[in-house]
This record gives C-alpha cells, structure tokens and sequence, in this order.
C-alpha cells in the first residue's frame, strides 16, 4: 500500500431541526470543526477524498471534503511505541 495517512481539519457545514430565534442564529452562525484520519485517496484541486480502514487492496469508510472547506492536511505515521531503555 502506497497511499499516504493524514490527518485532516476541515469546515464541515451542517444543519439542525431545533428551533431557533435570530439572536440564537448568529450564535450558530458558523461552520463546525472537524478532524476526520485516514488514508488519502485522492488530493486535487477538487477537494480530498480519504478512507479510515484499509484491507486487502481496498478501502472503505470513504469521506470527500471539498477543497474550499479543509483547512490542514497533516501527514501521519503508524508507528509502534519505542521499548524503554533502561541503563
């Protein structure tokens, strides 16, 4: 397997059925943080389509952020924890 893990931070828009005033809207009035990881499938001009389990060659768990809306890719590594040495 090739395929880069990353963690990304992304504006999600998103809505709600609850009722709300004016003065609680401008509360709302914003787009929810997310950090979703996994393994980058696709990153372009379009946006980043990631997956969150690998098996085999496949994936799934797939997420698509459009592009206007990731504010970081970070790559990350899988790694085990180092044996404590001890002098």
């Amino acid at each position: 397997m090739d395929k880069t893990l990353a963690i990304v931070r992304w504006d999600d828009a998103w809505t709600s059925e609850e009722p709300v005033s004016a003065s609680m809207a401008a509360n709302l009035h914003k787009p929810e943080a997310v950090t979703t990881i996994g393994w980058i499938l696709i990153d372009d001009t379009t946006g980043v389509t990631l997956a969150n389990e690998h098996y085999d060659d496949t994936f799934r768990g797939r997420t698509f952020i459009p592009r206007a809306m990731i504010v970081s890719v970070t790559p990350y590594t899988l790694s085990k924890p180092r044996k404590r040495v001890v002098p």
